[in-house]
């Protein structure tokens, strides 16, 4: 089934945003606005992150799993599961857990048999916040933000780098929070965009290597 994302969806009534994330199918707007810390603004940012990490995962996901490759297929299902769960997306996370165990032992069993159902809710679950948020935009490229300060920029890839180096992903996905506070210089921002995407996915060796460059 087709799923239109043309048109972006009213969300300035009151409580319409609410009603139109309630509306999707398997997102629970409860869970993720506690999941978010009860913050609206948080929650809808790391929506929109997901709309723009939905357009590319699925493919490597399915690349990986064509390849039989289960340890990047394992990786990046693990961070389908986390930021899955931190928006609400429930059934979504649960299938990723269940995929990231049988990727650690290796039951290509059961993954051939469910990473199909898991691509086909990965893509609806973007397409349909995307027909709330739109595509999604460039945080760095706002131009309503100050641009960054060269040494403050680089003293925050710093933190990033030296908590991703303790494996506190954690840590460094908030460090990286206060980076879409701020506009970016052109040349920053594809690579701050990529560092997004690799602290998601818990690869370590991946930031090291971008932000060591």
């Amino acid at each position: 089934e087709g799923v239109q994302t043309t048109q972006v969806l009213d969300t300035t009534e009151d409580g319409g945003l609410k009603k139109s994330l309630s509306s999707i199918e398997g997102l629970s707007y409860k869970d993720g606005l506690k999941n978010c810390g009860g913050s609206e603004d948080i929650l809808v940012d790391t929506m929109k992150d997901f709309v723009i990490s939905a357009r590319e995962q699925p493919k490597k996901i399915s690349g990986y799993f064509a390849a039989k490759d289960a340890k990047n297929y394992t990786i990046l299902v693990h961070g389908l599961k986390s930021a899955a769960r931190l928006i609400g997306f429930l059934s979504l996370s649960q299938l990723a857990a269940e995929l990231e165990t049988c990727g650690d032992e290796q039951d290509w069993e059961t993954i051939e048999e469910k990473t199909p159902r898991l691509l086909q809710m990965y893509q609806k679950a973007g397409a349909d916040l995307s027909a709330v948020f739109g595509e999604g935009e460039d945080p760095f490229a706002d131009e309503s933000k100050s641009e960054i300060d060269p040494v403050m920029l680089k003293e925050m890839y710093g933190g990033i780098l030296e908590f991703v180096s303790a494996l506190d992903f954690s840590t460094a996905e908030e460090v990286y929070s206060m980076l879409k506070d701020y506009r970016l210089p052109e040349e920053e921002r594809e690579r701050a965009k990529k560092l997004y995407e690799l602290i998601r996915n818990v690869d370590k060796d991946g930031v090291m290597e971008l932000l060591q460059k």
